[in-house]
This record gives C-alpha cells, structure tokens and sequence, in this order.
C-alpha cells in the first residue's frame, strides 16, 4: 500500500477525524480535534498531484484545476468512506478528508438531549441545525434521519454535497441526491422534491436566499424539513435567515419563520476527559409561543430570555449543556471554563 491510500488508511486506522494534505508540508491528521504532523516526507507538487489524480476521474480533476476546488464523497471498498475537499491555494493544491463512519450512529449513543428526538416526531415543520465545520452536525442529522427510517414508513429525500451518510432503507423509503452528480444546485433539487411526495426532506445546507425561500414553503406546505447553517448560536441564526433576504421581504419571512419553526439546535464538541475523543454540547431552542411572536415582530434581541420561558420544554442553552457534561466527569474544569461564557457558573459545577 502506498501514496494517498496508505495516508488514508492511517486516517481510518488511527481514529482520526480528518486528513489534512497540502504542497510544501507534511501531511497531517486531527485526532480528538488537535492537528499533527504524520511521519511522512514533504509532500512536493509532482506528488501532490499524483494523490489527487489518484481519486478521481481525469475530466473530475480537469474541472477542479479549471475551478479551484472540488468536493466529493469517496468509498474505498472495506475500508472507510471519505468526504474530501480539494484546493487550491497560495501554496498550491491541497486537500482535506474527513472519515466518514461506516454506520450510522444511533442516537442514544450521542448523548444528545431527549428533546431533539421529540422534534423529528413532528410531520410538518422546520428543524435548523448549526454550528462551525467538525462541530458534529452530519452525524446528529444522520442519526435523526435514522431514528425516522428506524420508527415510521416515510418518504425522506436527503440533498447533500456531497452525500455523506448512505442510509439503508428501514421503515421508510429514502431518495439520496448529491448536488453536481444527481442535481445541479440546492434549489433546483428543492424544487424537484416538492413534487416527490416527500414526508420528510433533508438540506444539507442553506447556502442561499433561493434555497431557505424553498426550505420555508416546504415546510408551510406541510413536510418536515432539516437544514443546516454555519451560525454560532440560536439567536444568530434566526438573525441569519431574516438577514438573506432583502428588507422588503423580511417580514414575510419572519412570519413565515415563526409559523413553521420547531426548533434550533446549535452545537459544538468538547474534549473528554478519559481520552476517547470528544463529546457534543449543545444548545436546543424550542419554537414556544413566546419565541414566534418574538420572531414575528422581529425582537431577537430577546431570544435569551426565551430559554428560561422554555426551559420546562427542552430549551437549554451552550452553557447549561456544558456545565451538566462536567457535572457528569464527562470533561475537565479546564475544559468547560475555556468554553463557558458566563465563567461564574463553575461555582455551582
């Protein structure tokens, strides 16, 4: 075994999270979320150039030195399965990949809360999942997927870039669509899918003003829809939303919003303390009355006052998430007093 295959299999074999390779350094993997050098040589652009040639097709890497990037879903065969991402920057090429878990992982195994789960019982509304990239978010989205296809007979369409996750069909049917193999673009499958018989529709990200416009008219029209967006909190991302449309439209969103949302989840991973990689913390904001009408009207300068309203309900915020994983001996002191915000709760922990 030699090249990038033997670089990937350290990444599947190491229980590393990712691979990162670029011209002029030494390639290096992320294990439980700290970047370091392999034992490897520096990689030069001759060799560089081999290793990406050596996934894809001569018109794919064709399009990607004509584009400057490229992103695709890989399965070596008993291996792994690999989301990478190739680049080009100022160094030159580059590229990074992320292992894919051969299976999803259940969602009693997370150590999400309970709440989540209540929400993909709903049939009709709209879920948004946030967080920065290697926060956890396609493997809480797989697992809730998976919880539908374990416990109901439905229709589930999932658009992805690329499909990360292959789910076998339970319960339910489902219908995987990649943007750039099966579909063109996030809206064009949005559209197609409204007239799929869809129960339940999954967007891997809301990447435009078209896209979430299509995601909010769903789920008014009745489905259950799942997004994501790279936003750091609750309130932020009801800011971002609003925010993609222009000024004339956002009150129409804003109701369109406060009718359909169930809920927000922002999450992030934290370092345990027994060595085994990280654990995900998270906040969970639950559609009350109280938060529709302050979406509504446009006050989501009061959305953390909605938490405490909530909180019989589900909602929890960043911080009550990581005091109870300390609570738990789930992390360090250290570790939650990098990560807290209001740093005087350490003294009920």
């Amino acid at each position: 075994m030699k090249g990038i295959h033997h670089l990937l299999h350290q990444l599947a074999s190491q229980g590393a999270s990712d691979l990162h390779i670029s011209e002029g350094t030494r390639p290096r993997l992320r294990i439980h979320g700290e970047l370091s050098d392999m034992e490897h040589p520096i990689i030069n652009q001759r060799t560089m150039t081999e290793y990406l040639q050596a996934l894809v097709t001569p018109r794919r890497f064709k399009k990607f030195m004509a584009n400057g990037d490229l992103d695709f879903a890989w399965e070596w065969d008993g291996v792994a399965r690999f989301r990478a991402n190739y680049f080009i920057s100022q160094r030159g090429m580059g590229a990074v990949f992320r292992l894919v878990p051969e299976h999803v992982v259940p969602f009693g195994r997370l150590m999400l809360p309970n709440t989540i789960i209540k929400f993909t019982q709903r049939k009709s509304g709209l879920i948004l999942l946030t967080g920065p990239t290697g926060s956890g978010k396609s493997t809480t989205l797989a697992s809730m997927i998976d919880y539908i296809n374990n416990t109901r007979p439905a229709h589930i369409i999932t658009i992805e870039d690329p499909i990360e996750f292959v789910h076998s069909r339970k319960k339910s049917y489902l219908s995987q669509r990649e943007i750039g193999t099966h579909t063109p673009t996030f809206s064009a499958a949005l559209k197609a899918a409204l007239r799929e018989d869809p129960d339940v529709m999954m967007v891997g990200e809301l990447r435009d003003q078209e896209a979430t416009s299509l995601s909010l008219t769903a789920a008014e029209m009745g489905f259950l829809v799942m997004a994501t967006l790279h936003t750091g909190s609750a309130g932020k991302t009801v800011n971002r939303v609003v925010d993609m449309f222009p000024t004339g439209r956002r009150a129409v969103v804003r109701q369109q919003l406060a009718s359909t949302l169930i809920g927000v989840i922002s999450q992030t991973l934290v370092k345990r303390t027994d060595g085994q990689g990280r654990v995900p913390a998270c906040e969970v904001l639950v559609a009350t009355p109280q938060l529709r009408s302050m979406i509504r009207e446009g006050a989501t300068h009061q959305i953390p006052s909605a938490f405490q309203q909530g909180a019989s309900v589900g909602c929890q915020t960043m911080d009550q998430s990581i005091i109870q994983l300390l609570r738990k001996r789930l992390i360090s002191r250290q570790e939650a007093k990098d990560r807290l915000i209001d740093k005087t709760l350490l003294h009920s922990a």
